[in-house]
């Protein structure tokens, strides 16, 4: 079983270093309305985002503001450093503090970001900070020991994509650090470790977490969609 592990590890590795150096290719026009797993994914929390106004946190290459754009949502990047592929250039910031004034957007989104910062906590406080409404956050959930390696594996050969580090928390971690901080978690999408929305080589389990700031919203019902 040992041997088995340390086989799917290495395969892993070398799929994953062969999907960076072909994303760092990519040009604009190749990349346009290209459906990544995290852009198929924003059609399963579509319905929440009802305002226009969006923070797109740790935008990354900029596929999924481009794809929200094309819907009429007026989306702002926000990112370390700029790897966009659409030539729409993201806000830099110092990986801390996030440099707009409270309740600036409805919406923020954090699509498989947090995992690449330790800061979880100063980060969504200030997510929370300058957001309306809601705050969806997607993120890798190790359940089993090939997951935590899976994770640590993505950890270390994405490291350029780090702040001070990364952590992968579990899912009773993640709730829980929602409870102290007083986001009101009204609802919860499961993602199955293979399905049309991630890549068959990164088999861990996901969750999307729809976060409220509003503290009289407690559950999907008291969130009028």
């Amino acid at each position: 079983m040992e041997k088995v592990i340390i086989l799917l590890v290495i395969l892993f590795i070398l799929v994953l270093t062969f999907y960076n150096v072909k994303d760092t290719t990519i040009g604009p026009s190749q990349s346009n309305d290209n459906k990544t797993g995290s852009v198929e994914q924003i059609e399963l929390i579509i319905k929440y985002l009802k305002k226009p106004k969006i923070l797109n946190f740790g935008s990354g290459d900029g596929i999924i503001t481009q794809y929200l754009r094309k819907r009429n949502y007026d989306v702002t990047d926000i990112d370390i450093e700029d790897n966009n592929v659409i030539n729409s250039k993201p806000t830099l910031y110092d990986g801390l503090n996030i440099p707009f004034n409270d309740k600036t957007f409805d919406y923020t989104i954090c699509f498989y970001v947090l995992h690449h910062t330790t800061n979880h906590i100063q980060l969504l406080n200030e997510m929370k900070r300058v957001t309306k409404n809601l705050i969806i956050v997607s993120e890798d959930i190790p359940e089993t020991c090939i997951d935590y390696l899976l994770c640590q594996c993505h950890g270390n050969i994405c490291s350029s994509w780090n702040s001070g580090g990364f952590l992968f928390n579990t899912d009773e971690t993640w709730r829980d650090i929602f409870k102290n901080i007083n986001l009101n978690l009204i609802d919860t999408i499961p993602l199955d470790r293979i399905n049309k929305y991630t890549r068959i080589y990164y088999p861990v389990k996901r969750y999307i977490y729809i976060l409220s700031i509003d503290s009289n919203q407690n559950n999907i019902e008291d969130y009028s969609l």
